[in-house]
């Protein structure tokens, strides 16, 4: 999945082994980033295991488009075990400037995505409403 600045997020088809929650702040006033947390649990009744990124990608998008790219990040990939029902939490992060410019969001109503690559797969997360003021 690569999607650029003022581009439709291209996310691919909800993998149906996952739920993915999210519980970010829905309003945020004068910040450069913010921080939640994204939960995977498996949707399954088998165990899954594999190897994911430690932190999911999150995009900040406005009617359709990304205005604020993930930030950069060394990755490293963490095991993922979960049996049916089980879930684990990641720290997430997200930009709140713009990708155009690297200016804070403008005050107004935008989507946070998360995306959670695990093995060769993606668990899709979102959109959750966040309010800049």
């Amino acid at each position: 999945m690569e999607s650029g600045c003022g581009e439709t997020l291209s996310e691919p088809g909800r993998d149906p082994r996952w739920n993915v929650t999210g519980a970010f702040p829905d309003r945020v006033r004068e910040q450069s980033t913010l921080d939640g947390t994204v939960t995977i649990t498996n949707a399954t009744d088998r165990n899954i295991a594999g190897l994911s990124a430690s932190r999911p990608d999150v995009y900040v998008t406005q009617d359709g488009r990304i205005v604020a790219l993930p930030l950069p990040r060394d990755d490293v990939g963490v095991v993922l075990e979960l049996a049916p029902g089980g879930a684990r939490d990641y720290d997430a992060a997200g930009s709140l400037r713009r990708c155009s410019d690297q200016q804070p969001l403008a005050p107004g109503r935008y989507e946070l995505h998360a995306l959670l690559r695990i093995g060769d797969a993606t668990a899709v997360g979102g959109p959750w409403p966040l309010e800049v003021e």
